[in-house]
């Protein structure tokens, strides 16, 4: 590569690549992407191999590279031409601020490369693979993420992105698939879901969908997968048991309407599996309880979203960002009180010019994050779930209507507060009639109101 130029380099020509036209740009293979370095702005072609917590991983049959941001859309399977530019994130090479040219849905997922640990490396990076024969000799465990040290002969660092796939310190995995990332000195093999994950392929597994149940703004596509070797998946799509007689799953299945999604597992020998069963709700306008969700984190994080309305009912400042609290109308609350109808906005260091009791309409990125505490507060403490709505970042508040009626607050007594414990379960059951924290998590960014009352002491 030139790295005084920044110019691409063909590896079987030593003469730079004619980057062509600019409003119909060539696109290059992924490996001759890759050798142009940081700078450079590409056009490549590859199928979407992974949707990761922080980038997208493409590939095509020259190699794969991290995508960013991780609001595009587009899904694990799709082909896309994309446009963007070359960066670097503690060693990670990744195409940035990227824009979709072309996207053909559902083409198919790149196979996985079978290599061993000592090939988990930049040679490599970006790209699906699958290990075979490792245990997990170690783990750096964190609320939000989990390092196990793996061994196969060699070491390497098999990361569990959200400490949601049940990896374990001591055991013996049959095989582990998952895309390979650099972080700093360190290279990851990073699972995209349990079904990268295999213990013993003999054994009779159940079905796993992906995505898991959850809402939809306008339909979703469902693959379903088992870690059994050689079976067959079946499946219901109208709420009845499925059974062998069912329809059998070969491609991925598009959701439109509200549907529980029913599978059950063949083995070779006939013998069947527990079904399993999984809810999607599709709608054609989010609200805030649905970005919400009935739990600790949000379901949508990580996604763009847009059209979301509520009525501004704070806002302030912490250093030099500002924030916003927007609520619900109460005539568009839902009816489950484990769902918030509140939610947090993060505006960077802009001030948009809305006020409290305005009715707004937002478009920006969900994330979980603890947006004040102490500085390891994003390893030790629980996070709110805020829309980034930054305009730099593609983000948007526009006033739909001013001096609308705040909602009502919800009133704190001794009756509403009266909890057993304050976690009962390591936060792995949602109990907010028994939990006091799930409660506080149930009411996250809502008006309140509170009668009868005596301070202790300040915070």
């Amino acid at each position: 590569m030139d790295t005084n130029s920044g110019e691409p380099v063909d590896p079987e020509n030593p003469g730079p690549i004619d980057p062509g036209d600019p409003t119909n740009p060539v696109i290059l293979s992924i490996g001759e992407a890759r050798s142009i370095g940081t700078g450079g702005t590409v056009t490549i072609k590859g199928k979407v191999a992974a949707g990761l917590k922080n980038t997208y991983s493409v590939q095509d049959e020259t190699g794969g590279i991290a995508v960013r941001p991780t609001s595009l859309s587009m899904a694990i399977g799709d082909e896309v031409t994309l446009t963007g530019t070359l960066s670097e994130y503690r060693g990670l090479l990744q195409l940035d601020k990227v824009t979709i040219i072309n996207k053909v849905e559902n083409v198919g997922v790149p196979l996985p490369k079978v290599v061993t640990g000592i090939e988990v490396s930049e040679n490599i990076e970006s790209q699906l693979v699958t290990v075979k024969d490792v245990t997990l000799t170690d783990v750096n465990q964190q609320p939000g993420y989990a390092n196990f040290t793996a061994n196969d002969g060699t070491n390497f660092i098999v990361r569990d992105e959200t400490n949601t796939l049940g990896l374990t310190k001591g055991t013996f995995y049959e095989s582990i698939t998952g895309i390979v990332q650099q972080f700093d000195n360190d290279y990851q093999v990073i699972p995209r879901s349990k079904a990268d994950i295999v213990v013993d392929s003999s054994t009779l597994k159940p079905a796993i969908a992906s995505p898991e149940s959850g809402t939809f703004v306008g339909k979703t596509s469902v693959s379903l997968t088992t870690t059994t070797a050689e079976a067959e998946i079946y499946y219901t799509v109208d709420g009845s048991e499925p059974t062998a007689e069912s329809q059998k799953y070969d491609t991925p299945i598009e959701i439109r309407e509200n549907t529980t999604l029913k599978a059950i597992v063949k083995a070779k020998d006939g013998a069947l599996s527990e079904i399993t069963t999984y809810e999607y709700m599709v709608t054609n306008k989010l609200q805030i309880h649905d970005i919400q969700g009935a739990g600790h984190s949000s379901p949508f994080a990580g996604k763009m979203v847009e059209g979301i309305e509520g009525i501004i009912t704070y806002s302030f400042v912490l250093g030099n960002n500002n924030y916003y609290t927007i609520q619900t109308p109460d005539e568009f609350i839902d009816d489950d009180p484990n769902t918030s109808e509140g939610i947090l906005l993060y505006s960077g260091n802009k001030k948009w010019p809305i006020s409290v009791g305005d009715l707004v309409s937002i478009k920006g990125q969900v994330s979980d994050y603890a947006y004040d505490g102490y500085d390891d507060r994003q390893q030790t403490d629980l996070k709110a779930t805020q829309i980034n709505v930054r305009d730099d970042q593609g983000g948007k508040v526009e006033v739909v209507k001013n001096s609308v009626p705040l909602p009502e607050p919800i009133k704190l007594d001794k009756l509403k507060m009266s909890f057993s414990r304050i976690d009962s379960d390591q936060l792995q059951v949602f109990n907010p009639t028994i939990d006091a924290i799930d409660f506080w998590e149930s009411i996250e960014g809502m008006r309140v109101g509170v009668e009868d009352v005596k301070a202790v002491s300040p915070q």
